[in-house]
């Protein structure tokens, strides 16, 4: 796999997206938290969302 020009800028706007408003926001503490965890033999993840 050769790592292009096109990938950085595809993987940069992907970064800028998810990093900035609506989906990054300050957490409404009057909202209930959702928390969903999953786990395999090869890892584990969380998300905490509202």
């Amino acid at each position: 796999f050769t790592w292009t020009d096109k990938h950085q800028q595809v993987f940069d706007w992907l970064k800028y997206r998810l990093t900035s408003a609506p989906i990054l926001q300050y957490p409404d503490y009057d909202q209930p938290f959702l928390l969903f965890t999953d786990a395999t033999y090869l890892g584990l993840g969380a998300v905490l969302s509202q």
